[in-house]
Parts: C-alpha cells; sequence; structure tokens
C-alpha cells in the first residue's frame, strides 16, 4: 500500500515540476500556469519524507534478512558435508544461504535491488568483524585474506546464478568446486547430491514467499539440509 501511495505521489510531483518549468526568463510563472508554491511545496517535503521512510523500512527488512542468514544452523552442514569448524567453511555456507536470498530478492524490482545493497554492507561488515575476532593479523595478509574473500565472494555468486538456471549436474559442478572444502567429502557421492537437492528444495521455498511477506516483514526459513536421500543412505551403512 505504501509504494502504491508513493508512486502516486511522485506522479503527483512530476506533474507539479513540469507545471512549475513552464517560466518566462525573469522567474514568473506564465499566464495560464497555475502554480500554488505553498501546496507543491508541502508535497515535495512530503515525498522526501516518504522516500525516507521507505528507505528505512527497506533497511530494516534488509536487517532482518540478513539475520536470517546468520541463523543458519552450520552444525549440520558440519556433519552432512564433513566440514570442519573454521572461518572458510562459515564463510562456504554464509555465502551459500547469502546467495539464496539474493535470487529471491532479485524478482522484487526496485526494493528488492535497494535490500541487496544493504545486505552487501552487513555481509562485509560482519566478514571485517568476525576476521578481527581471529585476532591480530599482520596488514599485509589481512589485505591479501580480504582480495580472496572477495574474489570467492564474486565468483561464487556469479556461478550460482550461472548453475541455478541449468541443469543439476552443472549445479553439482558449482557447488563442488566453490562449497564442499575437505577430499573426503568431494568424493562423497550423497553428500553432492543432498547439498543439490537442498539448495532445489530451499529456492522452491523461498519462491513460496510472498512479496509482502519478504519485503515488508523480512521472513525468511530456512529447510534442514538432511533429506531423504541422506537418510537412506544413512541407513544402508
Amino acid at each position: 500500500m505504501h509504494r502504491v501511495v508513493c508512486s502516486r505521489v511522485i506522479g503527483r510531483v512530476v506533474s507539479v515540476r513540469l507545471c512549475c518549468s513552464a517560466t518566462g526568463s525573469d522567474g514568473i510563472p506564465n499566464r495560464n500556469t497555475p502554480v500554488k508554491a505553498s501546496r507543491d511545496s508541502t508535497l515535495l517535503r512530503f515525498v522526501d519524507w516518504s522516500l525516507g521512510v521507505r528507505k528505512s523500512q527497506l533497511q530494516l527488512t534488509a536487517r532482518k534478512i540478513y539475520d536470517s542468514c546468520c541463523s543458519v544452523d552450520t552444525g549440520q552442514f558440519f556433519d552432512t558435508c564433513k566440514m570442519s569448524d573454521t572461518f572458510q567453511s562459515f564463510f562456504s555456507i554464509h555465502l551459500l544461504h547469502f546467495w539464496m536470498c539474493l535470487a529471491r530478492l532479485k524478482q522484487e524490482g526496485t526494493d528488492g535491488k535497494g535490500i541487496i545493497t544493504e545486505m552487501n554492507k552487513m555481509f562485509w561488515q560482519d566478514v571485517g568483524d568476525r576476521i578481527g575476532m581471529l585476532g591480530r593479523i599482520n596488514a599485509r595478509v589481512a589485505i591479501s585474506n580480504k582480495k580472496q574473500l572477495s574474489h570467492q565472494f564474486y565468483g561464487s555468486i556469479l556461478v550460482y546464478d550461472e548453475a541455478i538456471l541449468s541443469h543439476d549436474i552443472i549445479l553439482a559442478a558449482a557447488l563442488w568446486r566453490n562449497f564442499l572444502i575437505s577430499d573426503e567429502a568431494k568424493e562423497d557421492m550423497f553428500v553432492l547430491v543432498n547439498l543439490v537437492e537442498y539448495v532445489r528444495r530451499q529456492l522452491q521455498h523461498m519462491d513460496r514467499i510472498s512479496s509482502h511477506d519478504l519485503l515488508e516483514e523480512g521472513n525468511i526459513t530456512w529447510l534442514l539440509l538432511r533429506s531423504d536421500i541422506q537418510q537412506k543412505h544413512s541407513n544402508d551403512k
């Protein structure tokens, strides 16, 4: 509702500005160009206020969605995907879920882009804070690490974007290269099959979230990683 009102008001402001542009060289409105300066000024102030409110709302939504990424149960990935509890494992898990949020938000036009911009800021602030928690690091090493993480970030998102539109084999290859860390996990077919199935299920789950719940409430829920495939494999051992 708020977005509809904003659109109508902004349309009115455009009309007002076009009307105001029809002035003489001395800045005085031409004849037959009625301008109610006081009312139009109030309208412009209202638009500025309305846009500010919308931006604040999107920032709040971005924070809720980002916090949901941080609430993912990493333990299930450590166990199922044979990952150690390290910063690199955290980064890979966090990035995968962050990307799934971006994939859903890209369907929401301008508002979605605004939230993505805010979430990107939060992501790198969070990464910087977590690196700082690891202890004192040489400045040159820190810069090198950030560059490597940046390459991994943009490279993974690009590969995931392309893979999700293709066959499961392509998605499996993307996850094998960019997500799985240990050789043991890379050699276990069931780990990869389970991971591909999880990503597909989660994205389908997120597609069912309404625009209102996503943009206004920031409601994102995460499914469990373990699927019937993994359970069957465990039972067969």
